[in-house]
């Protein structure tokens, strides 16, 4: 709730000054700015769902794949692993340094990696490198709260299962950000889009983003990042093709007109608007069944949406084509297992979120960035704007707020029994989500 009232309270002096002349002393003491936001997003994160860290648990993939792999062969041997055809070099380095602690540690350590990769988007977003694109603080940090209090995003929370969507965003946000002649900038640029390329399919999505970037720029080390990218694209590429079948689900696409509508006016517009369990209401009515009411919605949004982007700045522009190919590929090949078909499992409020994490990201960042005086856009579209940015914040944000709690497997009590057991044995422990039938079985030391 906390987030609601000072996201609305930005809203109002977004326009006030755009200009860095002025601005307070303390803004220009970064390093404490970058600190405290993070020490606060940590909160954020940790007050929507406690208990990741009151009572941590692995969830699914974490468990099944990367630390039972990590504990079972050796962190290093399943670094390279591929998962349903990509590598997540990511999650398998979190899961190499959790299996030096104990295996009581092992969801803990997973989930405050998680926590980190989720506030290292708002901690890089406030460095000197976003100074040019954004010097209106203000409008920054109305960003960077939307972007922790985000509607519609249950499953991306405090999980490394998903952490490669945040950290696809970090990727994106190098590309974009003004470059630095330092060496420790250079070598991080270049090592957030090396892991962000093996760490599942964003990096195919990033190649053109970059490439446009570069073509307007025309800076070296663009240049580099661009050639970085391309080499995780032709290794994910070759991986993919390998074993492309290999656990991955089969649905039928069921593709759709209505459908598309469903799932862009439903989990794009809708949800990260009025929230998950708003879009979840609107969705129950007959409304929402019929085909002209999900088909209104989208083009009504995606109408604004193009009046909005006009004059908007290439690095939006580059935020939605970079959400918009992540969703074309998952409208082409999602992994969502189930009843009924593909399209209506993305269609479906509560699951399948992760499709449209970044496009709820650049849905989010136009509806502020039209506040701002350096929007050039028509009266009515900035009217408009406002208005969905409070509903956001009063209705939204306030509805989605607090995550539950994932289901209580007793995993502390699992790992007494396991450690008891002689070298050599086989133990299964249960994971969440208990309805996917999700184990880890680990190979006593």
């Amino acid at each position: 709730m906390q987030a609601a009232g000072g996201a609305v309270e930005s809203i109002g002096v977004l326009a006030s000054s755009d200009q860095p002349v002025g601005q307070p002393v303390w803004w220009k003491r970064r390093w404490l700015i970058i600190v405290a936001a993070g020490l606060v997003a940590c909160l954020l994160i940790f007050l929507r769902r406690p208990d990741a860290l009151l009572n941590p648990q692995f969830l699914a993939e974490d468990g099944y794949y990367y630390y039972a792999q990590a504990y079972n062969l050796g962190g290093l041997r399943a670094l390279l692993l591929p998962v349903v055809g990509y590598f997540l070099v990511s999650d398998r380095l979190v899961a190499l340094v959790a299996v030096l602690f104990p295996v009581a540690w092992g969801p803990a350590i997973f989930n405050v990696c998680g926590i980190l990769m989720q506030v290292a988007p708002v901690a890089f977003l406030l460095t000197r490198r976003f100074d040019h694109l954004l010097p209106n603080w203000y409008a920054r940090g109305a960003i960077a709260l939307l972007y922790l209090a985000i509607p519609n995003s249950y499953e991306l929370d405090a999980s490394v299962t998903y952490l490669q969507w945040h950290l696809a965003l970090l990727a994106f946000l190098v590309v974009i950000a003004a470059p630095r002649a330092g060496r420790a900038w250079k070598v991080f640029d270049g090592a957030v889009l090396l892991l962000c390329g093996m760490s599942g399919p964003y990096c195919f999505a990033l190649a053109p983003v970059i490439l446009l970037r570069w073509l307007r720029t025309r800076d070296r080390q663009t240049l580099i990042l661009l050639a970085i990218d391309l080499v995780t694209v032709v290794a994910e590429a070759l991986e993919l093709l390998e074993n492309m079948s290999t656990g991955r689900a089969h649905n039928p696409l069921g593709v759709s007109i209505v459908e598309l509508a469903r799932i862009v006016g439903g989990q794009l517009f809708l949800a990260a608007t009025l929230s998950s369990k708003g879009y979840l209401g609107v969705s129950m009515t007959s409304w929402w069944a019929s085909s002209w009411f999900p088909i209104l919605v989208s083009v009504c949004g995606v109408g604004f949406v193009v009046l909005a982007l006009r004059r908007a700045p290439q690095e939006l522009r580059l935020l939605w084509l970079f959400g918009a190919l992540i969703f074309c590929g998952a409208l082409i090949s999602p992994m969502t297992p189930g009843p009924g078909t593909a399209w209506e499992r993305l269609a479906h409020p509560v699951w399948n979120l992760r499709y449209e994490f970044t496009l709820n990201i650049a849905w989010l960042t136009t509806l502020v960035w039209t506040q701002t005086k350096t929007a050039h856009v028509p009266s009515a579209v900035r009217h408009v704007a406002l208005v969905l940015l409070t509903l956001t914040c009063l209705v939204g944000i306030p509805l989605d707020w607090q995550y539950p709690a994932f289901t209580d497997d007793h995993y502390q009590a699992y790992v007494q029994r396991f450690e008891q057991l002689p070298p050599g044995s086989h133990f299964e422990i249960p994971l969440n989500p208990g309805f996917g039938g999700w184990t880890m079985t680990l190979i006593k030391r």
